[in-house]
């Protein structure tokens, strides 16, 4: 089935979007040279492509550093997809009471597509820094705790096809980096349904989360707390691992999941 359905690809638009995935993994400026060696297309067919979005209204481009970047045009469709979710829009008055109980934590929910985790919506801690994890943020799927969470819903052969083709990047001394360790950690957070990340994706920040189940049972989302050790100690956020559990529960519930993990 898949390969009828990509029969029907037309390859203009199959190279705008690749264009357009190209500014998500190069860089927020790129030539038209640039795209053309990514993507192996001729130089021809780069600029038409990119002229194309440009023309459209996708792209911006800049005559003095001859690079184009992506146009503000795009805001409104990332804004239409975060907001047709369903779970998000149950989750969103549960998740602001936890907020009005916990101000000084982060609140991130995140949910996987494609085999890439985003952020989907996020409750900043009062007078915290604030780390990259606005809406529509892609997160490291095995170094945050919702992305474990997530990628304890997948078949071990999906997880082995997202890690191989994303990596495991080491973003701090204590980020797991190999394959094996994380699978065991996996097993352990379906049997617990509660993921940490002490440390892994950013010094000295904490972070624990669990699922959010749909209607089929499905695990749909994931939710955590997270904060600077230095706010909020690592035995102190063990302390909310029940409110948090309660917290998914809720959501899940309300999303017409009717066996959420209580336990």
């Amino acid at each position: 089935m898949k390969e009828k359905s990509q029969s029907y690809n037309i390859s203009s638009v199959e190279n705008a979007c690749h264009i357009l995935d190209c500014f998500l993994t190069m860089g927020n400026e790129l030539s038209s040279v640039a795209v053309q060696k990514e993507l192996g297309i001729s130089a021809n067919m780069a600029f038409r492509t990119l002229t194309t979005l440009q023309n459209c209204g996708y792209l911006h481009y800049n005559p003095e550093t001859e690079k184009y970047r992506i146009s503000l045009k795009v805001l409104p469709l990332c804004n239409n997809v975060i907001n047709s979710m369903q779970i998000r829009r149950i989750a969103l008055p549960i998740l602001q009471a936890v907020h009005d109980s916990h101000p000084q934590l982060n609140i991130n929910m995140a949910a996987i597509e494609g085999g890439e985790v985003f952020s989907i919506h996020r409750f900043n801690g009062v007078g915290l820094s604030h780390f990259e994890f606005d809406p529509g943020t892609r997160l490291k799927a095995h170094a945050t705790a919702v992305g474990k969470i997530l990628l304890s819903g997948l078949e071990d052969e999906e997880i082995d096809r997202i890690l191989e083709k994303s990596g495991m990047k080491a973003y701090t001394d204590k980020s797991i980096t190999d394959k094996k360790a994380l699978m065991e950690e996996i097993q352990e957070i379906r049997q617990k349904k509660i993921a940490w990340c002490r440390e892994e994706h950013i010094e000295h920040v904490n972070g624990v989360a669990a699922p959010i189940y749909n209607a089929a049972g499905e695990i749909a989302a994931s939710v955590s707390l997270g904060c600077f050790d230095s706010v909020v100690s690592l035995e102190e956020l063990e302390r909310l691992v029940p409110e948090l559990k309660n917290t998914a529960d809720s959501i899940s519930y309300a999303a017409g999941f009717s066996q959420a993990s209580t336990g």
